[in-house]
């Protein structure tokens, strides 16, 4: 590797202070000067995000290709004691994007590590690294006929898996937390850590099959938290079957009744985690022809129903006619093959395994800006609506759903915002509930209503004992307070695993 000529010199002179130049040439000097960036318009296109919070001062973006470049980067910034902010492929949309949670960070882009390292059919896993997006793991398993699945969300296709599974986001089947077997993370010091059983074989690797190892279980302190940087993880494939959607709507009047019911259905496992209710102003409804004609007064319900024979079986649509009499207005069942509208085949896919990029392409013709088959930047296209979201668990019961609506629809109210709204089942006890307001970038008053509809919202639904399961980057520290016994416990792990804090600062940890 280079590690001082002209192109470096070059490099590190595009307006880098001064005293952040030595980290720069070691890391060119580790990296190569093609991947570590620091050029201001570069700097710039990493700050924008769709939800338009501010900048923050990113000293560079170092891009590594591997486990042990990684390595070789925190252990350069312990020497410099030079903060970094990993991110997979950034698209953490309406919570802050590429965006660290506090200033002077070098962002780390694993992208680039990539590498479906094993998929193993018997047991049912792959093991794969941060920049793995949904397409490419899903594309591999259909070019070899594996005949297993990925729990895909309804975002990007090309959306990280590792990222958004660390950060307990929802797929298709349900939280993808459930689905980690195991985890290789490399900590603040530079040691690697390999969780389950892996650490009996070292760099060997084993067979995956049971997750919690021996002793502690150290998995899920590595989600939703800075103690270190995820190399590659083990993940849960699941066996591909056929899938109907139902879609089913429901009076608002009935609404509270008609939630408990789906959730006897889903306690009894007659349906699973694919159940979604919907307000009818998400734009994920655009693709439903005029032929669905829905009550201003309804809420819509997607349920997705798996089953291994080729079609869904009587006995199922009657316990669910049985359950829901007299609570719904109408369903439809959709089972795949034959033309179906494309808000349905969207649900369809999903259910298979297929990610899609529906909603982006949606989002890009309706407002006159080219999609690029699912590659769409919502960040960089400011006549595109931002919008910032609210991600809270919601108890799956009726009244509970009904006074955290209330709440968001209150403070909407209040502030002149129209929310869509989406709550997704993850397990039999709670829903991902998904909030959001969209609002025109290029209008400052309609950014700052949004923003402090965000901060509103969220507070009262704090107060009604209703808390986010996963939070934007503005608000990340004021929710880890240190007077709280939880969050001193994480802060005296944190500097156990990362001792000089160099690891994505503030990020779920007290600063």
């Amino acid at each position: 590797m280079l590690t001082e000529d002209s192109h470096v010199e070059e490099l590190v002179s595009n307006e880098v202070e001064d005293q952040d130049a030595p980290i720069l040439r070691a890391l060119v000097g580790t990296l190569g000067p093609d991947r570590v960036q620091s050029a201001p318009e570069i700097l710039a296109a990493y700050q924008e995000n769709n939800t338009e919070y501010r900048p923050r001062k990113i000293l560079a973006v170092a891009s590594p290709t591997s486990r042990d470049e990684l390595v070789a980067i925190i252990r350069l910034a312990n020497s410099y004691r030079t903060p970094i902010y990993p991110f997979s492929t950034g698209m953490n949309w309406g919570l802050g994007s590429k965006l660290p949670v506090v200033d002077d960070c070098i962002l780390v882009n694993l992208a680039a590590m990539n590498r479906i390292i094993e998929v193993n059919e018997t047991l049912a896993y792959a093991v794969i690294e941060p920049g793995v997006t949904q397409k490419q793991l899903c594309d591999y398993l259909e070019a070899r006929r594996i005949p297993l699945m990925l729990n895909v969300t309804g975002s990007s296709a090309n959306s990280s898996i590792v990222g958004n599974t660390l950060e307990r986001g929802v797929g298709v089947l349900g939280q993808r937390t459930r689905d980690l077997r195991e985890l290789e993370v490399v900590l603040g010091t530079g040691e690697i850590i390999r969780t389950g059983q892996q650490h009996h074989f070292g760099e060997t690797r084993g067979p995956s099959y049971y997750s919690y190892g021996m002793g502690p279980d150290m998995l899920h302190l590595f989600t939703q938290s800075n103690l270190g940087v995820v190399s590659n993880i083990t993940i849960d494939l699941a066996p591909k079957r056929n899938i109907t959607v139902a879609l089913i709507e429901t009076p608002k009047a009935h609404v509270a009744e008609y939630i408990d019911k789906l959730a006897m259905l889903r306690r009894f496992d007659i349906l699973s985690d694919g159940i979604e209710l919907t307000t009818q102003n998400d734009p994920r409804l655009l693709g439903l022809d005029a032929s669905y004609h829905f009550g201003s007064d309804s809420w819509l319900t997607w349920v997705k129903l798996w089953h291994r024979s080729p079609s869904l079986s009587a006995e199922v649509k009657d316990t669910i006619a049985t359950e829901l009499d007299g609570l719904i207005q109408s369903v439809h069942y959709f089972e795949t093959g034959g033309e179906v509208p494309d808000a349905i085949k969207f649900r369809q896919n999903l259910g298979l395994g297929i990610p899609t990029n529906y909603t982006l392409d949606n989002m890009g013709r309706a407002f006159g800006v080219d999609a690029k088959n699912g590659n769409l930047d919502v960040d960089h296209h400011k006549n595109i609506p931002g919008f910032v979201c609210l991600l809270p668990a919601v108890p799956f019961h009726g009244q509970g759903v009904i006074d955290a609506v209330r709440v968001i629809t209150e403070a909407s109210q209040r502030l002149g915002c129209q929310p869509a709204i989406t709550l997704s089942a993850i397990g039999k006890y709670a829903f991902e509930g998904f909030a959001r307001v969209y609002f025109n970038r290029n209008d400052t008053q309609d950014v700052a209503r949004a923003h402090e509809w965000s901060r509103v919202a969220q507070a009262e639904l704090a107060s009604i004992g209703v808390f986010p399961y996963r939070i934007n980057v503005e608000d990340m520290v004021s929710f880890a307070k240190e007077d709280d016994p939880f969050w001193s416990l994480v802060k005296r792990f944190k500097q156990v695993c990362d001792p000089n804090g160099v690891i994505a600062p503030g990020r779920y940890c007290p600063l």
